[in-house]
């Protein structure tokens, strides 16, 4: 069965300091299926917003993408002119940001910006959609839904927001939901809160999401697959369960070993960072980009690029280490 999304080998570059193009996204591939929350992670920078943004068609100028392709449900997206990519935005693809200031109109109230909403994208009365306004507040947990449609979004809580913001990116029903790490400015109860809320209205229309996130946790929580991707590429990917529990790439390691709770058994232990920085994207080595912080690198690992390996039905990574590693159990 294809996957709704399909991205392969996605590359996206900007121009340069000294002339020419830099490729920042390096052959990002991943698939989401219909009804599948798939993760995407790593550090600021990686690639994962320009990843999600290409999906849009909302790249940043002068960014462009210069190789591979998106697909869903079989439409080119990267084929599409900019009338046809604004009429799938919210009907079949939606987005929550980091920053609900970034999807809130400030000078307009809660109500009419989710009714314009849902009519411009479901048709009806106003009265109806003031209506299926009220009650998509309720699904997301909201308190008093009908008293904060006629609220401004200074007037409500920060938490409030990012639910109007959810509420927002699913009035039109889209099929996909690109979530960019929309929990990142909430502290940890309303996370939990907002997070909860949101699967289960996705799980229940049937919804598929791209759940980008630094958060290795609510990932391993929430989601069904995950791709780690690392100076633009995806060096590991595979069912969370797997992935997190016998991680491929040490890169991928080095993320759990750096996050403060994903280990319940290790309560009080200060989390490990990574050493080193991620590389700088005009300045790429001929080999894995890992290299210089890796701890498990050895003699070639900085001229050779690491050939994707499977290591469990479902689960691979970019790694010359864990390839000599299969070998030797072999």
């Amino acid at each position: 069965m294809a996957p709704l999304l399909a991205i392969r080998d996605l590359r996206i570059a900007f121009p340069g300091e000294g002339g020419g193009w830099v490729e920042v996204v390096r052959g990002v591939s991943l698939d989401v299926a219909s009804g599948e929350v798939v993760g995407l992670v790593g550090e600021s920078g990686a690639g994962k917003s320009l990843t999600a943004l290409a999906v849009l068609g909302l790249l940043p100028p002068p960014g462009r993408v210069v190789g591979g392709a998106i697909e869903l449900d079989g439409v080119d997206l990267l084929g599409l002119r900019e009338p046809e990519l604004r009429r799938l935005r919210g009907t079949e693809i939606g987005l929550v940001a980091q920053e609900p200031a970034a999807a809130l109109h400030p000078m307009l109230t809660v109500g009419r910006q989710l009714t314009e909403t849902i009519r411009t994208h479901r048709g009806g009365s106003a009265a109806e959609a003031r209506r299926l306004a009220a009650e998509r507040l309720d699904r997301l947990a909201l308190a008093e839904p009908a008293q904060l449609l006629d609220r401004y979004p200074h007037q409500i809580s920060g938490g409030q927001r990012q639910r109007v913001a959810l509420a927002l990116a699913l009035a039109g029903e889209p099929r996909l939901l690109i979530a960019d790490e929309p929990t990142a400015a909430l502290d940890p109860t309303l996370q939990h809160e907002v997070v909860d809320a949101l699967i289960e209205q996705v799980r229940a229309s049937g919804s598929s999401v791209l759940w980008i996130s630094h958060d290795l946790p609510l990932v391993a929580e929430i989601c069904d697959r995950a791709a780690v991707i690392y100076a633009g590429e995806v060096i590991e990917r595979g069912p969370v369960g797997g992935l997190f529990r016998d991680a491929a790439h040490p890169y991928t390691r080095g993320l759990l070993a750096a996050s403060p709770s994903f280990d319940a058994t290790s309560v009080g232990a200060l989390p490990e960072a990574i050493p080193g920085q991620p590389p700088d994207a005009s300045q790429r080595l001929p080999g894995c980009a890992f290299e210089p912080r890796c701890r498990e690198r050895f003699d070639g690992c900085d001229r050779e690029i690491p050939a994707w390996v499977e290591v469990a039905p479902g689960h691979g990574a970019k790694c010359r280490a864990r390839a000599a590693e299969l070998v030797r159990s072999r």
